[in-house]
């Protein structure tokens, strides 16, 4: 479900092969990249990830001034990035490297791998390992803490708590996402809305023609919802026409069973 789930990452999940980097902005990254003047340039570009003090991720083809600082190369061209603004810069295939062998650790909980994985800022393969992850194990409940603090924080589109239409949002969000996606924001609804209205919303989605609506509203009543009559998601378990939707249903089946 990769193809919905990369719009949430906005510019940084520009292809791998293109020389231009892939940009997360959280706190006061944006502001951290400024033009200036052309400076001696002290090595050649290589691809590396950037950890920013303002907790964003950039990633591109960057290249060390003799001043100390970092460019990187966008769109627009070769542009400066302040040293102070830096947190951490690694190369990219060397985190790369460390991925693969982290996705091979027998030793390792999914869990750990992701968490890993989105500290590194390789959001693209991370998102796309969260959707594995998640599908292989749903109820591992330390994915899910993963799912719903560290990669939420990097989910494009979110929309700011108490806003209006936050949870018309959210609805939109899960239903058009992947797996971490969804999992990244399902317990939000809890706090968008009044309870009513919010399994109300669930309740309506659950009945939409449109599966992404169904799967998404099957995942957070079976969460949030525990101890509400479990009939509708049975028959969506047994005679929804998507698969998708059967085995989210079929999923918030369980996490009912297991408030019991």
């Amino acid at each position: 479900m990769l193809c919905t789930s990369l719009s949430i990452l906005a510019a940084s999940l520009m292809g791998m092969s293109t020389p231009a980097p892939s940009v997360v902005p959280l706190g006061t990254t944006p502001g951290s990249i400024q033009e200036e003047a052309p400076k001696e340039i002290k090595e050649r570009p290589r691809r590396r990830v950037f950890l920013m003090a303002g907790g964003g991720v950039v990633r591109g083809s960057s290249r060390h001034t003799a001043e100390g600082d970092w460019q990187i190369k966008l769109k627009r061209g070769w542009v400066d990035l302040p040293a102070v603004s830096v947190d951490s810069a690694r190369l990219e295939n060397e985190l790369l490297d460390e991925l693969d062998t982290r996705k091979k650790s027998a030793d390792l909980a999914p869990a750990d791998r992701l968490e890993w994985a989105l500290g590194a800022g390789l959001l693209q393969e991370a998102f796309a390992l969260g959707d594995r992850l998640i599908a292989e194990f749903p109820r591992d409940m330390d994915l899910r803490m993963v799912a719903a603090g560290q990669a939420s924080r990097f989910v494009a589109g979110l929309p700011k708590r108490g806003s209006t239409g936050e949870l018309e949002g959210l609805r939109d969000l899960g239903a058009q996402g992947s797996e971490l996606v969804s999992e990244a924001i399902v317990e939000r609804l809890a706090t968008a809305a009044p309870r009513s209205e919010v399994l109300a919303a669930l309740n309506e989605d659950l009945a939409s023609k449109k599966a992404g609506r169904r799967r998404f509203a099957s995942r957070a009543l079976g969460r949030l919802f525990p101890t509400e009559d479990p009939r509708a998601l049975l028959l969506h378990t047994i005679y929804d026409n998507s698969k998708d939707v059967r085995r989210g249903a079929a999923l918030g089946l369980a996490d009912m069973g297991a408030a019991e």
